[in-house]
């Protein structure tokens, strides 16, 4: 788990306002992306290793991708963590209602499950 990266995307999710946070969508003209909350960190870190893409075929659909792959394995291999990891955290329907507030809170909850300090003389990435 890449604990700083994750932290970021709390700080892009905390600085989407309330009423352009969506995470039923890809895409949205407010949002951009891969369940709001990735895309909202892509868009806030655009250096950050991963980019979005247009979909063939499908106006208004994009896509994150990254050196290792596209979508999920993009955003799993990113952050350091499984893919399942990703679906559970980043896509709507893992939510019963995903707002702003239950995204965080999973988010921050993910971290504190899987926290383990750094060995001596490591720093934390």
């Amino acid at each position: 788990m890449n604990k700083a990266r994750l932290l970021k995307v709390i700080e892009a999710v905390k600085a989407r306002p309330v009423r352009l946070f969506n995470m039923k969508y890809w895409k949205r003209a407010n949002c951009k992306t891969v369940c709001c909350a990735i895309g909202s960190y892509i868009e806030r870190n655009p250096d950050c290793g991963l980019a979005l893409h247009s979909c063939l075929n499908a106006p208004g659909c994009f896509y994150p991708s990254g050196p290792v792959g596209d979508g999920i394995a993009a955003v799993a291999a990113h952050l350091e963590i499984t893919e399942n990891a990703v679906i559970k955290l980043f896509i709507s329907e893992s939510y019963k209602k995903a707002t702003r507030a239950a995204v965080i809170a999973r988010i921050e909850q993910f971290i504190r499950d899987h926290d383990q300090p750094a060995p001596a003389g490591k720093e934390e990435r």
